[in-house]
Parts: C-alpha cells; structure tokens; sequence
C-alpha cells in the first residue's frame, strides 16, 4: 500500500465515524428537503481546509507536541458543542433555514477534534513536499464531499422513516443529546491530554 493510499483509508475512516460534524449532517438530511442541503459538504469542507491548514503550516512547527494547545483546542470545540446541543433541544421552528445549517455545519467543523487528529496525525508534513501537500489536500476533498454526502443521505433515509413516529422536534432533540455526549468525550480528552 501506498503512501497515498494509506492516507486516503486514514481520512475515510476518520471522516466516516460519528461525529458533531457528521451529526449536523445526518440532521439536515431528516429535517431539511436534500436541496437545502446541498451546500453543506462546501461547509464541512470549508471549515476542515481552514482548520487543517491553519493547524499544519502555522501551529504544527511551532507547537509539536505541545498538551496545553491541544487541550485549549479541544476546549473550546466542547464548549461549543455543549452550546449547540443546548439549542438544538430548546429549538422551537420546525423547518431549520438552510442558511442557519450551512453557518452551523461550517463552525461545528472548524471547532471538530477530527481537525486536530487530521493537521497532527494524518496529513504529511508540509515541509516535506509542496506538492505532497496538495495531493494529500486533493484526495481529502474528493474523501471528505463524498462521506458528507453519504451523512446527508443517510440522514435523508432515516428521517423520512423516524419522522412518522418522533417527528422534527425529536430528532433535532436526538441530535442534540449526541452532540451533548460529543461534548462530554471531548471535555474528559481535556483532562486526558493536561492528565
């Protein structure tokens, strides 16, 4: 197996475990009509470049290894996940403007712990090869858009069938008691890494 080909099952496995990103997806998927949807893999996208980018050519040289940074970053992203559990429960609208899901989708991301694993973990070093970066960067986009899209089908199927039964207020309230459980993991990772 290739370098390359390590890298991309590495992203795809990452990229398709349950998440908060992942999460807002599916949700979109149940609550919002799939053409409403269809800007948030741009979103997700969005906000991991940013993040990844930020984190592997600022960050990565200047803090390898540092716990403190890591458990800041992982800090802020529960906080913000426990925020946004909180409004999903008490959200009273029944259809979510796909405005909303788009900012939503894109800031989830931006604070997503996956961002850390990806800029530290998994992408090449970047004073490696320029060009290595930008292949690494490529596959993951082509990995990233494809498992966003599955996450929003997924969300789509078992929306249509739950809907019946629990309806949008309890799915938003489902997403939200995951988000909340994604919180808690993070916020114990805290104490993991300054442990």
């Amino acid at each position: 197996m290739t370098n390359m080909a390590a890298f991309a099952l590495a992203v795809l496995l990452v990229l398709s475990m349950p998440g908060p990103t992942n999460t807002l997806l599916a949700l979109a998927g149940a609550t919002l009509r799939l053409q409403k949807c269809a800007l948030l893999p741009v979103a997700e996208l969005a906000g991991y470049t940013i993040t990844i980018c930020t984190l592997l050519l600022l960050v990565r040289p200047i803090t390898e290894g540092s716990t403190v940074l890591t458990a800041a970053i992982r800090l802020v992203s529960a906080c913000y996940l426990l925020g946004l559990a909180r409004h999903l429960w008490c959200v009273q609208e029944q259809v979510e403007n796909a405005r909303t899901g788009f900012r939503r989708v894109f800031i989830t991301t931006l604070l997503n712990p996956k961002g850390v694993v990806f800029a530290f973990v998994i992408f090449p070093n970047p004073s490696s090869s320029f060009w290595s970066l930008g292949e690494s960067l490529l596959t993951f986009t082509v990995i990233c858009v494809a498992c966003s899209a599955t996450w929003i089908t997924v969300g789509a199927t078992l929306g249509h069938r739950a809907g019946a039964y629990v309806g949008a207020r309890g799915i938003r309230r489902s997403a939200a008691v995951v988000l909340g459980c994604f919180a808690v993991l993070t916020f114990g990772s805290v104490a993991f890494v300054l442990g």
